[in-house]
């Protein structure tokens, strides 16, 4: 006799026998749980499947019976692996497609799907064989009806199952959902848009998204998140976001949200994300998905506004740019908004044009001083006044001083920047102290920052060379900044920090040296105790009196830049440095003395510096040592042994020794003395060399150019300081001279016969 209703339904009801024992292990629990659920996978095969085959097909009403029940059990997880096992399941899954079913039994054919897949990775592999996802289910969306079924079923098949979301995704379910969720059916189902919503998440990722979903997705999706019409909850919103952010990783995507000037609605939702909603009050999982959305906002605002379109799509003027800078300003709490500001601005300001247009505009340089204001510890009394604003995180400290490198490269801009960043109190001697080691990338581009406003603009290399309080740790003692920066050199792990100070430091010495910056006696603080003297004098007092003060971490700072190897065009800047400051003043006096030659006492002393002087000789014979020189590497190698006839290491330990013996006898040390200096400068003289800037991306005319300045810097230190050399070293600089002079001139007769 066939099971009635009752009995299906009194089955369905049963509690299965064998039921685990109250304190039983956990392997005597495993146990009673698989014979509870082959108990049930029985029962399922000889009485429920049984019967829904007879009423296949003739009656429809009795097997939408069946699903009901069935489905109504699988809420259950203990009926979901059984009712897969019966082979229940998969009578269902082959029912499905057959147009002959009703409305009813549809709804509880999906019903029975989505129970039975929910958790249920054996029930999700059977769905996900039957192919039904792609071929049948996607096409009970278009039903009203059906269509809150059906989204649950997906959902509950996507969930943590791979093979699920790439067959809805092959099957074009993002554009069917997409269609739902843009268009006027919405208003019919509105209550599912959340599960629709999770499953656009699901499946955003896979790979073969871009090929079956609609470029115009993620405009379509934010307008709807930012929809005042259909009011979301900050779940729903931040699942909403998290698709279109997902889509937004894709290059075509982001150029068609450009294209099709639809930038604001990204901006709108992300504003959204801050001022709708009060995240305090949601879950901790809500939270912890809307801090993701965040920083996905970030990485899609910085990515976009690098295409090469963007700028043209929006420029300065408009409101997209506007909203930008508004954020800037934005209070410390809203900081995603003032990074992704940062990074957008910072990529449209890699023009002059641009970059000098954004430093004028209302607040942008305000607002980024006030960024890096709040970077510096802040040191806080429990009786003093209010604690500061929230501190930016690294990623927005690193941003604001990315934007403002950028600004700091157009000359007209230099001094703006300087006279909020490098005047005290500016913010950036601080952040290059307080940074050392909790946030190494952010001190490097503070470092980096400073020593582009430094170059080529002498109101900056005034603002660092002046004395200003350093308040710092309560010490109040007057420094400069440039001394902040020398003392902090030689204590960095980091290379390249290390590097970008003593390029500063270079900059700095330029500006001192060169006429065309004003030179020392504009540069430097006035001489009011020698107000008589002439400017050469003020520039030699001046230079002097700095020298006193900063000399010992200058020299170390420009020693270090020729002893690297890492960078050439940075080594060629030292030499050219070092060349001008020898030649100061050369042409002032007869008596090149010390006193009047301050510049060439700091050349004398980076040439004290182990290893200076043998890539001093390398320069010379190689021509720039690998940047193009002159023979290959043993053979500039045998060059430069040729005229280090000691190595050079040895030498510098004993320099200090042989300094010494000729202090004490004075009797014995080399005087300077005109004929000295005559042949000495003439071989420079004679070929007409002058300290100049090479070019870094002519790698032959950069070698020639270093060794020309490498000469020049020699024979400016034998003219002016051959007396205080050691013998040894005096004898090597020579040698260098001499070589260097005849390769100069076998050159030139080369390139003109």
């Amino acid at each position: 006799m066939a099971p009635t209703r009752q009995d299906i339904e009194a089955l369905f009801r049963q509690v299965a026998p064998l039921a685990p024992p109250p304190h039983g292990g956990a392997d005597e629990e495993s146990d009673a749980n698989a014979a509870a659920a082959a108990w049930r996978t029985s029962q399922l095969k000889d009485t429920v499947l049984a019967a829904a085959q007879d009423a296949w097909p003739s009656r429809l009403d009795d097997l939408a019976f069946i699903a009901e029940k069935a489905a109504d059990a699988a809420r259950d997880a203990s009926w979901r692996v059984p009712i897969g096992d019966s082979g229940l399941l998969g009578l269902f899954l082959a029912v499905i497609p057959d147009d002959r079913l009703p409305p009813l039994l549809k709804k509880h054919t999906l019903r029975l799907l989505g129970n039975s897949a929910a958790d249920c990775d054996e029930n999700r592999a059977r769905v996900v064989e039957s192919g039904q996802l792609g071929s049948t289910l996607i096409r009970f969306l278009q039903d009203d009806f059906l269509l809150p079924f059906t989204v649950l079923v997906f959902l509950n098949m996507c969930v943590d199952c791979a093979p699920a979301q790439r067959q809805a995704s092959e099957a074009g379910l993002s554009r069917a959902l997409v269609d739902i969720l843009s268009g006027e059916r919405l208003r019919l189902c509105q209550s599912s848009l959340g599960a629709m919503a999770q499953v656009l998440g699901l499946i955003a990722n896979q790979e073969s998204e871009p090929k079956f979903v609609n470029v115009a997705t993620p405009a379509l999706v934010l307008e709807l998140a930012t929809s005042r019409e259909y009011p979301l909850d900050l779940e729903d919103f931040t699942e909403l976001c998290t698709v279109a952010l997902v889509y937004l990783t894709y290059e075509q995507f982001q150029q068609t949200l450009v294209e099709s000037r639809k930038l604001e609605v990204l901006q709108q939702a992300f504003d959204d994300s801050y001022t709708q909603f009060d995240a305090d009050d949601a879950d901790q999982d809500v939270q912890d998905q809307l801090k993701q959305v965040w920083n996905a906002f970030v990485t899609v605002f910085s990515d976009m506004s690098a295409l090469p379109s963007f700028a043209a799509a929006y420029p300065l003027s408009s409101p997209a740019v506007q909203t930008f800078t508004s954020w800037l300003g934005t209070p410390a709490s809203l900081s995603h908004l003032q990074t992704a500001a940062c990074l957008s601005l910072g990529n449209l300001s890699r023009s002059d044009e641009a970059s000098t247009a954004l430093a004028r505009a209302d607040g942008v340089v305000g607002s980024l001083a006030a960024i890096l204001a709040r970077a510096v510890p802040q040191q806080q009394s429990s009786s003093g006044p209010p604690p500061p604003p929230l501190p930016p995180s690294p990623q927005l400290t690193h941003a604001a001083l990315g934007f403002l490198k950028n600004l700091a490269i157009p000359p007209a801009n230099k001094a703006l920047l300087g006279s909020r960043l490098l005047a005290s109190p500016g913010p950036l001697r601080a952040l290059w102290t307080t940074t050392t080691t909790a946030q190494p990338q952010v001190q490097f581009a503070a470092v980096s920052l400073a020593r582009l406003l430094l170059v080529n603009c002498a109101d900056n290399v005034r603002l660092v060379c002046s004395t200003t309080p350093n308040n710092n740790n309560n010490n109040t003692t007057s420094t400069t900044s440039l001394q902040t920066l020398t003392e902090l050199q030689p204590h960095l792990d980091a290379e390249p920090t290390r590097i970008e100070i003593a390029r500063a430091v270079c900059a700095v010495c330029r500006a001192l040296h060169s006429s065309s910056d004003g030179g020392a006696a504009i540069l430097l603080p006035a001489n009011t105790t020698n107000t008589d003297a002439g400017t050469s004098a003020l520039a030699d007092d001046a230079l002097t009196s700095f020298y006193v003060v900063h000399g010992t971490g200058i020299a170390s700072a420009l020693a270090s830049l020729l002893t690297q190897t890492r960078f050439a065009a940075v080594r060629s800047e030292a030499v050219f440095v070092l060349a001008l400051m020898s030649r100061t003043n050369t042409n002032n006096t007869n008596n090149q003395s010390q006193s009047k030659n301050p510049g060439g006492q700091i050349a004398l002393q980076v040439l004290a510096a182990a290893g200076v002087v043998r890539v001093l000789a390398t320069v010379v014979v190689g021509g720039g040592g690998g940047g193009g020189g002159d023979g290959t590497d043993g053979e500039v190698k045998k060059e430069v042994d040729a005229i280090i006839l000691q190595d050079d290491d040895d030498v510098s330990a004993r320099e200090g020794e042989e300094e010494q013996q000729q202090r004490s006898t004075p009797e014995t040390a080399t005087p300077v003395n005109t004929l000295a200096n005559a042949t000495t400068g003439g071989l420079v003289d004679g070929l007409g060399l002058e300290p100049q800037q090479a070019d870094p991306k002519q790698a032959a005319g950069l070698a020639r150019v270093d060794r020309e300045n490498a000469l020049v810097l020699v024979a400016e230190i034998l003219r002016s300081f051959a007396g205080q050399l050691p013998p040894t070293r005096k004898a090597t600089l020579e040698r260098m001279l001499s070589k260097g002079s005849e390769l100069v001139r076998n050159n030139r007769e080369q390139v003109h016969p």
